[in-house]
């Protein structure tokens, strides 16, 4: 995302991600959800 974004810093975007107060389930579910087509797990 840092690197699509004009004058991105990937340590900020590291920063927000790591340290933001708000529940993480939801957003890892959604990227496992992007995820699991392009990678195929075996289980």
């Amino acid at each position: 995302m840092a690197e699509r974004l004009p004058d991105g810093n990937e340590q900020n975007l590291q920063q927000f991600v790591n340290q933001s107060t708000w529940d993480p389930v939801a957003v890892r579910r959604r990227i496992a959800e992007r995820m699991v087509p392009q990678i195929g797990p075996d289980a």
